[in-house]
Protein backbone atom coordinates (compact mmCIF):
# COMPACT_ATOMS: atom_id res chain seq x y z
CA UNK A 1 0.00 0.00 0.00
CA UNK A 2 0.98 3.38 -0.55
CA UNK A 3 -0.37 6.69 -1.26
CA UNK A 4 -1.15 8.36 -4.65
CA UNK A 5 -1.68 11.90 -5.75
CA UNK A 6 -4.87 12.25 -8.27
CA UNK A 7 -7.50 14.59 -9.35
CA UNK A 8 -11.03 14.46 -9.03
CA UNK A 9 -13.29 17.09 -10.88
CA UNK A 10 -9.73 19.06 -11.45
CA UNK A 11 -9.10 18.98 -7.10
CA UNK A 12 -6.24 17.12 -6.16
CA UNK A 13 -6.99 14.29 -4.15
CA UNK A 14 -4.33 11.40 -1.91
CA UNK A 15 -5.52 8.21 -2.21
CA UNK A 16 -4.34 4.44 -1.58
CA UNK A 17 -3.46 2.73 -4.52
CA UNK A 18 -4.76 -0.46 -3.35
CA UNK A 19 -7.37 0.95 -2.48
CA UNK A 20 -7.99 3.00 -6.00
CA UNK A 21 -7.72 -0.31 -7.68
CA UNK A 22 -10.29 -1.91 -5.64
CA UNK A 23 -12.69 0.39 -6.69
CA UNK A 24 -13.28 1.81 -3.67
CA UNK A 25 -14.61 5.49 -3.48
CA UNK A 26 -12.08 7.32 -0.87
CA UNK A 27 -9.60 9.99 -0.23
CA UNK A 28 -7.95 12.95 1.48
CA UNK A 29 -8.91 16.25 0.07
CA UNK A 30 -6.95 19.17 1.24
CA UNK A 31 -8.32 23.02 1.45
CA UNK A 32 -9.05 23.04 -2.34
CA UNK A 33 -12.29 21.19 -1.44
CA UNK A 34 -13.91 23.28 1.60
CA UNK A 35 -16.36 21.57 3.43
CA UNK A 36 -16.92 23.53 6.45
CA UNK A 37 -17.93 26.24 3.47
CA UNK A 38 -20.55 24.59 1.35
CA UNK A 39 -21.36 21.30 0.60
CA UNK A 40 -21.46 22.56 -2.85
CA UNK A 41 -18.12 21.63 -3.96
CA UNK A 42 -18.45 18.14 -2.70
CA UNK A 43 -21.28 17.74 -4.84
CA UNK A 44 -20.09 19.11 -8.21
CA UNK A 45 -17.03 17.02 -7.75
CA UNK A 46 -18.05 13.69 -6.17
CA UNK A 47 -21.26 13.70 -8.42
CA UNK A 48 -23.41 10.95 -7.31
CA UNK A 49 -22.21 10.28 -3.89
CA UNK A 50 -23.83 11.15 -0.41
CA UNK A 51 -21.55 12.33 2.30
CA UNK A 52 -22.31 11.94 5.69
CA UNK A 53 -20.30 13.68 8.40
CA UNK A 54 -20.28 14.38 11.88
CA UNK A 55 -20.40 16.51 14.68
CA UNK A 56 -17.18 16.08 16.16
CA UNK A 57 -16.44 16.99 19.51
CA UNK A 58 -13.15 14.80 20.12
CA UNK A 59 -14.89 12.56 21.89
CA UNK A 60 -14.50 8.59 21.90
CA UNK A 61 -18.02 8.03 20.46
CA UNK A 62 -17.80 5.57 17.72
CA UNK A 63 -21.41 5.67 15.08
CA UNK A 64 -22.09 2.04 14.01
CA UNK A 65 -24.57 3.16 10.97
CA UNK A 66 -26.88 0.28 9.69
CA UNK A 67 -29.22 1.26 7.43
CA UNK A 68 -32.87 0.45 8.25
CA UNK A 69 -35.32 -1.67 6.11
CA UNK A 70 -35.81 1.51 3.82
CA UNK A 71 -33.88 4.48 2.18
CA UNK A 72 -32.90 6.37 4.98
CA UNK A 73 -33.56 10.12 5.17
CA UNK A 74 -29.88 11.14 3.48
CA UNK A 75 -31.40 14.87 3.75
CA UNK A 76 -32.14 15.05 7.53
CA UNK A 77 -28.70 13.21 8.26
CA UNK A 78 -26.91 15.52 6.41
CA UNK A 79 -28.80 19.00 7.82
CA UNK A 80 -28.90 17.05 11.41
CA UNK A 81 -25.28 15.02 11.70
CA UNK A 82 -24.95 12.64 14.72
CA UNK A 83 -22.47 13.39 17.10
CA UNK A 84 -19.30 11.48 17.25
CA UNK A 85 -15.61 10.62 16.01
CA UNK A 86 -15.35 8.07 14.22
CA UNK A 87 -17.82 5.99 11.50
CA UNK A 88 -17.73 2.37 10.83
CA UNK A 89 -20.16 1.18 7.91
CA UNK A 90 -20.72 -1.66 5.63
CA UNK A 91 -20.58 -0.12 1.59
CA UNK A 92 -21.91 -3.78 0.46
CA UNK A 93 -25.16 -3.35 2.54
CA UNK A 94 -28.24 -2.20 0.91
CA UNK A 95 -28.74 1.23 0.59
CA UNK A 96 -25.18 2.36 1.47
CA UNK A 97 -23.35 1.52 -1.83
CA UNK A 98 -23.45 5.20 -3.08
CA UNK A 99 -22.76 6.39 0.54
CA UNK A 100 -19.66 7.93 1.59
CA UNK A 101 -18.87 8.62 5.52
CA UNK A 102 -16.40 10.94 6.17
CA UNK A 103 -14.19 13.17 8.66
CA UNK A 104 -13.52 17.10 8.98
CA UNK A 105 -9.72 18.07 10.06
CA UNK A 106 -7.29 21.11 9.99
CA UNK A 107 -4.61 19.61 11.85
CA UNK A 108 -6.11 16.28 13.64
CA UNK A 109 -5.33 13.29 12.16
CA UNK A 110 -7.73 11.60 9.69
CA UNK A 111 -7.75 7.94 9.90
CA UNK A 112 -9.56 5.30 6.74
CA UNK A 113 -9.76 1.88 7.20
CA UNK A 114 -10.77 -0.56 4.90
CA UNK A 115 -9.59 -4.93 4.08
CA UNK A 116 -9.49 -7.03 0.98
CA UNK A 117 -13.22 -7.46 0.77
CA UNK A 118 -14.37 -3.87 1.02
CA UNK A 119 -16.41 -4.64 3.89
CA UNK A 120 -16.45 -2.76 7.07
CA UNK A 121 -15.41 0.56 6.31
CA UNK A 122 -13.72 2.80 8.80
CA UNK A 123 -12.97 7.05 9.07
CA UNK A 124 -11.64 8.40 12.25
CA UNK A 125 -11.32 12.12 13.57
CA UNK A 126 -7.96 12.00 15.66
CA UNK A 127 -6.67 14.97 17.47
CA UNK A 128 -4.20 14.25 20.39
CA UNK A 129 -7.50 13.89 22.94
CA UNK A 130 -8.82 11.33 20.62
CA UNK A 131 -5.46 9.23 20.26
CA UNK A 132 -4.69 9.72 24.02
CA UNK A 133 -7.79 8.15 25.01
CA UNK A 134 -7.53 5.00 22.41
CA UNK A 135 -10.65 6.13 20.13
CA UNK A 136 -8.12 4.29 16.89
CA UNK A 137 -7.81 1.28 19.60
CA UNK A 138 -11.77 1.34 19.99
CA UNK A 139 -12.42 1.08 16.07
CA UNK A 140 -10.08 -1.49 15.80
CA UNK A 141 -12.02 -3.57 18.57
CA UNK A 142 -15.10 -3.00 17.17
CA UNK A 143 -13.77 -4.05 13.61
CA UNK A 144 -12.83 -7.49 15.19
CA UNK A 145 -15.81 -8.23 16.68
CA UNK A 146 -17.47 -7.74 13.49
CA UNK A 147 -15.54 -10.46 11.65
CA UNK A 148 -12.32 -7.97 10.59
CA UNK A 149 -9.25 -10.01 11.98
CA UNK A 150 -6.02 -7.73 12.64
CA UNK A 151 -4.37 -9.24 9.95
CA UNK A 152 -6.94 -8.18 6.91
CA UNK A 153 -7.43 -4.81 7.96
CA UNK A 154 -5.71 -1.77 6.16
CA UNK A 155 -5.34 1.23 7.89
CA UNK A 156 -4.30 4.84 6.01
CA UNK A 157 -3.60 7.73 8.45
CA UNK A 158 -3.88 11.32 6.16
CA UNK A 159 -2.06 14.84 6.16
CA UNK A 160 -2.33 16.12 9.48
CA UNK A 161 0.02 18.33 12.45
CA UNK A 162 3.10 16.37 12.43
CA UNK A 163 6.33 16.22 14.95
CA UNK A 164 8.58 19.38 12.65
CA UNK A 165 5.52 22.06 13.55
CA UNK A 166 3.31 20.69 16.66
CA UNK A 167 4.62 22.48 19.87
CA UNK A 168 2.83 21.01 22.70
CA UNK A 169 3.41 21.22 26.58
CA UNK A 170 3.58 19.42 29.49
CA UNK A 171 0.06 19.00 29.95
CA UNK A 172 -0.57 17.21 26.89
CA UNK A 173 2.99 15.46 26.58
CA UNK A 174 2.27 14.07 29.89
CA UNK A 175 -0.92 12.06 28.71
CA UNK A 176 0.90 11.08 25.29
CA UNK A 177 3.72 9.96 27.09
CA UNK A 178 1.23 7.70 29.14
CA UNK A 179 -0.68 6.41 25.95
CA UNK A 180 2.65 5.44 24.13
CA UNK A 181 4.17 3.94 27.36
CA UNK A 182 0.71 1.36 26.83
CA UNK A 183 1.97 0.13 23.35
CA UNK A 184 4.91 1.03 22.74
CA UNK A 185 6.38 -2.70 24.01
CA UNK A 186 5.21 -4.13 20.51
CA UNK A 187 7.44 -1.60 18.34
CA UNK A 188 7.50 -1.66 14.93
CA UNK A 189 10.11 -1.20 12.09
CA UNK A 190 10.20 2.31 11.95
CA UNK A 191 8.91 3.22 15.69
CA UNK A 192 9.68 6.75 16.78
CA UNK A 193 8.36 8.57 19.92
CA UNK A 194 5.00 10.40 20.52
CA UNK A 195 7.02 13.39 21.65
CA UNK A 196 10.06 14.63 20.51
CA UNK A 197 11.65 17.39 22.24
CA UNK A 198 14.39 19.76 20.41
CA UNK A 199 15.44 23.51 22.01
CA UNK A 200 13.91 22.85 24.86
CA UNK A 201 10.64 22.42 23.13
CA UNK A 202 7.94 19.43 23.05
CA UNK A 203 6.89 18.57 19.69
CA UNK A 204 3.85 15.85 19.12
CA UNK A 205 3.69 13.23 16.76
CA UNK A 206 0.28 11.90 17.04
CA UNK A 207 1.11 9.89 13.36
CA UNK A 208 3.52 7.87 15.73
CA UNK A 209 1.45 6.95 18.85
CA UNK A 210 -1.01 5.67 16.16
CA UNK A 211 1.18 3.91 14.63
CA UNK A 212 2.07 2.07 17.64
CA UNK A 213 -1.17 0.99 18.81
CA UNK A 214 -1.98 -0.67 15.11
CA UNK A 215 1.11 -2.72 15.72
CA UNK A 216 0.45 -3.07 19.46
CA UNK A 217 -3.47 -4.62 17.85
CA UNK A 218 -1.65 -6.74 15.16
CA UNK A 219 -2.32 -4.44 12.07
CA UNK A 220 0.97 -5.75 9.66
CA UNK A 221 3.22 -3.29 8.34
CA UNK A 222 2.18 -3.44 4.85
CA UNK A 223 -1.12 -2.89 5.02
CA UNK A 224 -0.18 0.93 6.65
CA UNK A 225 0.05 3.80 4.77
CA UNK A 226 1.42 7.12 6.48
CA UNK A 227 1.60 10.27 5.44
CA UNK A 228 4.34 12.47 6.10
CA UNK A 229 2.72 16.38 5.19
CA UNK A 230 2.37 18.36 7.60
CA UNK A 231 -0.70 20.41 7.68
CA UNK A 232 0.83 23.40 9.90
CA UNK A 233 3.69 24.27 6.94
CA UNK A 234 1.96 22.87 3.78
CA UNK A 235 -0.16 25.23 2.42
CA UNK A 236 -1.67 22.74 0.28
CA UNK A 237 -4.52 22.25 3.91
CA UNK A 238 -6.04 24.09 6.24
CA UNK A 239 -4.76 24.34 9.63
CA UNK A 240 -5.99 25.52 12.77
CA UNK A 241 -2.95 26.17 14.22
CA UNK A 242 -1.49 28.27 11.54
CA UNK A 243 -4.96 29.87 10.44
CA UNK A 244 -6.93 30.12 13.74
CA UNK A 245 -10.65 30.48 13.59
CA UNK A 246 -10.39 31.63 9.64
CA UNK A 247 -9.13 27.86 9.30
CA UNK A 248 -11.43 25.98 6.70
CA UNK A 249 -11.97 22.24 7.01
CA UNK A 250 -10.69 19.38 4.59
CA UNK A 251 -12.66 16.05 4.14
CA UNK A 252 -11.86 12.48 4.15
CA UNK A 253 -13.84 9.87 3.71
CA UNK A 254 -14.11 6.48 2.72
CA UNK A 255 -17.09 3.91 1.69
CA UNK A 256 -18.70 4.20 -2.11
CA UNK A 257 -18.67 1.19 -4.06
CA UNK A 258 -19.61 2.56 -7.85
CA UNK A 259 -19.01 -0.04 -10.72
CA UNK A 260 -18.70 -3.28 -8.81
Amino acid sequence: MQFVEREIGGVPILQVDAWHERGLVHGFFGRELDIAKSRDSWNSVMEGQTLLLLTQHHSKTIIHFRTPGSPPDWAALESEPLAGDAWIIDPKEEFLADVCVGVKTADCLPILISNPRNSVVAAIHCGWRGAEAGLFLDTLVLLGRMGVPPKAIEVAIGPGAQSCCYEIRDDVKAPLDRAMSLVESFPGPDSKPAVQSRDGKYFASLKDLLLAQAYFFGIRREHIVASEICTICDGRYFSHRRDKEAAGRQVSFIGGLPNT
